[in-house]
């Protein structure tokens, strides 16, 4: 609800209960959405020693991998943004969502170097469309009062980093996924 568009339901006979159990709704959907994205999207850092020594590839194929989501994700956010100006944010969020678990699932059945930084490519195109579309939704159910404090709530913010803090306070060598990589494989391939 912005200063310029009525509030939802203002004059469509809808109560503002319903209008308000309604954000409720969205903002626990995109709560999940958001909590799930940030799992996915580091869950990869943890395991890269791992995923690595099964695939055979070095830790420049870890930098490769996590650089080929970062720069994809960095370079859809905007055009898929222009698209979350022009379509309905729903719909936005829900392609989004079908795109980011599609990839996740050709993540897990990677079985090369190949096709797990294509896989991750296409992650960042899911993760891309997403927040702009979900930031945009958000502002559409909440008033400017509420509406930071919403977000605050939102992209992780609480519960994955409580959880990353309690992770590396448990387990010190996933601060980095390069802090246990054996000095012996570091540069080469297997």
């Amino acid at each position: 609800m912005s200063d310029l568009n009525p509030p939802a339901g203002s004059d469509l006979g809808i109560s503002k209960q319903t209008t308000k159990n309604y954000a409720r709704y969205v903002f626990w959907v995109m709560f999940l959405i958001s909590f799930l994205n940030y799992m996915d999207r580091y869950i990869l850092n943890g395991a890269a020693n791992v995923v690595a020594h099964e695939l055979g590839f070095g830790i420049d194929g870890i930098g490769y991998i996590a650089s080929a989501f970062l720069v994809v994700y960095t370079l859809a956010t905007v055009p898929l943004g222009i698209w979350a100006d022009r379509a309905k944010r729903k719909d936005v969020v829900a392609i989004s969502v079908a795109i980011w678990s599609v990839a996740t699932a050709f993540t897990a059945l990677a079985n090369s170097f190949i096709t797990l930084f294509i896989s991750r490519m296409v992650l960042g195109i899911g993760e891309a469309g997403y927040f702009p579309a979900g930031t945009a939704l958000m502002s559409d159910y909440f008033s400017r009062v509420f509406r930071a404090s919403s977000w605050h709530f939102l992209p992780g913010n609480c519960a994955s980093r409580a959880a990353t803090r309690r992770t590396k306070r448990k387990y010190p060598s996933t601060r980095s996924p390069w802090a246990t990589w054996p000095k012996s494989r570091s540069h080469t391939r297997q």
